[in-house]
C-alpha cells in the first residue's frame, strides 16, 4: 500500500511538470501557457523566428506557488538548458548556458511574469535589456533549442527548493536570416525568367527560395575625364622682335585623358557583434571580450551590366526595407538549383531578377546578386498549328487536315498512325 501511495504521488508531480522539492521546504509550482504578443497569433507558440526578435515578442504567463508560504525563498525565471540546476545559473561555473531572463530575487506570491523574447536568446551568463542588439548575437546554423525555467531557491544558499519547466517548452527558435543563393543567371521564359544559382552551403533547415522581379535598368555608364586643354606653343623671336628663320614653333594641344568605366558597389554586409566578456566572479578572472566580426562581402552580380531600375532590387539589402519589386513566386529549396519565376511579366522588356533565401521558422535573408534576361513569346506546337489555320482539337488523334497544303502535308504521318492505332483496337 505504501508502494502505491509513493507511486501516485509521483505521476501528480510529473502531471504538474515539477521537481521534487526537498522535505524541509515542500511546495509546488504551477505555470500556465504563455500567451504572446507582438508576434501571428497563428503562428506556434514555441517556433520562433528573428522577426519575431525584432518586433520584441513578449510571453506573458500565470506563476502561482502552492505550500511555499513561509519559506525562505525567492524565485527567478531562467532560459537555457539545465537552469534548475543551481551550478548552471552561477557565473563562475565552467557550463556557460543559463540566462536570466526575469527580475532578480522574486518573492513567491502569485503574479503574471511577462518574458521578452530577445532576452530568451541572450548570450548566456549576461545580463539580458530588451535590446535589438540580442537579436544579432552570433548562433549556430539552423535551429537552437533553450528550455523556460521557473525556479525557487534559497536566497541564501542558492540552493534549488523546487522547479517547473513549462509544458509548451523546449522552445526553438532561429534568429539568423539565411544567406542569398550565389552565381544567379537567368534565360527568357515566356513572361517569366528561369533562372539557375548556387545554392548557400552549410544551412541545414531551408525552406524555399523567393524571386523578387523589376523592370531592368540601364547598364552603368562610363564617367569620362575632362579633355585636356590645348595649350598652344607661343612664337619665339630674336632680339629684334622678329621671327627667326624657319618660323614659329607648332602649337602642342593638351592629351585628353581616358574614359573610366563606373562600377556599381555593392552594399557590405554587417559587421557581427563583438563577443560579450565574461563577467568576474568572487576571486575568478574577468572573461575575455570576444573579437568582432568582419565586414560581410555583398552579393556579386555576374552581368556587371545587369541593374534594376531605380535601384528597386538591391544586393544584400532585406527584401522588406525596399519598395517596388514584382514578387516573382517561390520554388522549394530541397534540391533546387535554379528555378522558373511566375508568368506576372510582360514579353519582350528586360528584366532583373533577385533570389532570397526562406528557412523552415519563416526567416526570409537578403537579395543575392543580379541577373537579367528578356522574356519571350514561346510558341508551342499546338499553337503554330492553329495559327497555321488547323481547325480540329480534342486531342492529337482528331486533328482535321488545315486549308494550307503545306500544314495538311505536315500531319499527315500523324493522322495516318492514328487511323492505325484506332484499327488495331478495333
Amino acid at each position: 500500500m505504501r508502494l502505491l501511495r509513493l507511486f501516485v504521488a509521483a505521476l501528480w508531480l510529473a502531471a504538474l511538470g515539477l521537481s521534487a522539492a526537498p522535505a524541509r521546504a515542500a511546495g509546488s509550482i504551477n505555470v500556465a501557457l504563455p500567451i504572446w504578443t507582438n508576434r501571428p497569433a497563428d503562428r506556434l507558440a514555441n517556433l520562433l523566428n528573428r522577426q519575431d526578435c525584432r518586433d520584441d515578442a513578449i510571453a506573458s504567463f500565470n506563476v502561482s506557488f502552492l505550500g511555499l508560504s513561509g519559506t525562505n525563498a525567492a524565485f527567478e525565471v531562467w532560459s537555457g538548458a539545465g537552469c534548475d540546476q543551481a551550478a548552471n545559473r552561477s557565473n563562475v561555473t565552467a557550463v556557460q548556458n543559463c540566462v536570466r531572463v526575469s527580475p532578480p530575487m522574486m518573492g513567491t506570491i502569485n503574479e503574471n511574469v511577462q518574458i521578452h523574447f530577445r532576452d530568451m536568446v541572450a548570450p548566456a551568463n549576461t545580463t539580458p535589456n530588451d535590446s535589438l542588439d540580442q537579436c544579432n548575437t552570433t548562433q549556430s546554423i539552423g535551429l537552437q533549442t533553450r528550455t523556460l525555467y521557473v525556479v525557487v531557491f534559497d536566497p541564501n544558499t542558492q540552493a534549488t527548493i523546487a522547479t517547473a519547466t513549462n509544458t509548451a517548452w523546449p522552445c526553438k527558435y532561429d534568429i539568423s536570416a539565411p544567406p542569398p543563393p550565389s552565381s544567379v543567371e537567368a534565360l527568357s521564359g515566356d513572361e517569366s525568367l528561369v533562372t539557375t544559382f548556387t545554392p548557400p552551403t552549410g544551412e541545414t533547415n531551408l525552406l524555399r527560395y523567393h524571386f523578387y522581379c523589376s523592370p531592368q535598368g540601364p547598364p552603368p555608364t562610363a564617367t569620362g575625364g575632362t579633355a585636356g586643354t590645348d595649350t598652344g606653343g607661343t612664337t619665339a623671336t630674336d632680339a629684334a622682335g622678329m621671327p627667326p628663320i624657319g618660323g614659329a614653333p607648332a602649337d602642342v594641344g593638351g592629351t585628353a585623358s581616358t574614359d573610366t568605366t563606373a562600377g556599381t558597389g555593392g552594399t557590405a554586409g554587417t559587421d557581427t557583434t563583438a563577443g560579450t566578456g565574461g563577467t568576474a566572479g568572487s576571486d575568478v578572472t574577468a572573461g575575455t571580450a570576444g573579437t568582432a566580426g568582419t565586414a560581410g562581402t555583398a552579393p556579386m552580380t555576374v552581368d556587371a551590366s545587369c541593374t534594376s531600375e531605380g535601384n528597386i532590387l538591391v544586393p544584400g539589402t532585406d527584401p522588406r526595407d525596399l519598395k517596388g519589386w514584382i514578387d516573382c513566386g517561390t520554388v522549394g529549396a530541397q534540391g533546387a538549383k535554379g528555378g522558373e519565376t511566375t508568368p506576372v511579366l510582360g514579353n519582350d522588356s528586360g528584366y532583373a531578377v533577385a533570389v532570397a533565401t526562406e528557412d523552415t521558422v519563416n526567416n526570409i535573408g537578403v537579395l543575392s546578386g543580379l541577373a537579367c534576361a528578356t522574356p519571350k513569346d514561346i510558341t508551342g506546337f499546338y499553337e503554330a498549328y492553329r495559327e497555321a489555320g488547323g481547325q480540329a482539337g480534342g486531342g492529337y488523334c482528331t486533328f482535321a487536315p488545315a486549308h494550307e497544303g503545306a500544314v495538311a502535308g505536315a500531319l499527315g504521318f500523324l493522322l495516318g498512325a492514328c487511323a492505325l492505332l484506332v484499327r488495331r483496337r478495333r
